[in-house]
């Protein structure tokens, strides 16, 4: 009897030999499938990359130009101001040689 016992549970190691092969043949084919989309992946991560620092590139020439606007905004504020305070000194300068042309008439007579 100890013969075919030792046998039985010779059968039952072998037979779970071939089930832990079996599963690491499976388990092998699922890590090597997981491998290869991740090197799949890798070139898409790449490009991913690349368009996110052309994003970061783009918003940085944005900021760029509106505060270079920003600075031409002011700059053109202050010489409309400059114009606007122009534009008053004419016009009370005029209405002073207005004013002396009307007094000069009138000493002359020419009214």
């Amino acid at each position: 009897m100890p013969g075919r016992f030792g046998v039985r549970n010779m059968n039952v190691f072998q037979c779970r030999l071939d089930e832990t092969a079996v599963t690491s043949a499976q388990i092998a084919e699922g890590l090597t499938e997981v491998i290869e989309r991740n090197q799949d992946l890798n070139p898409r991560f790449a490009t991913v990359l690349e368009s996110m620092k052309a994003q970061r590139d783009a918003a940085r020439q944005i900021s760029e130009a509106m505060s270079e606007l920003s600075d031409n905004v002011g700059t053109t504020s202050d010489a409309v101001k400059q114009v606007d305070e122009s534009i008053a000194d004419l016009r009370e300068m005029a209405s002073r040689l207005k004013q002396e042309i009307s007094d000069e008439e009138q000493r002359l007579g020419l009214d």
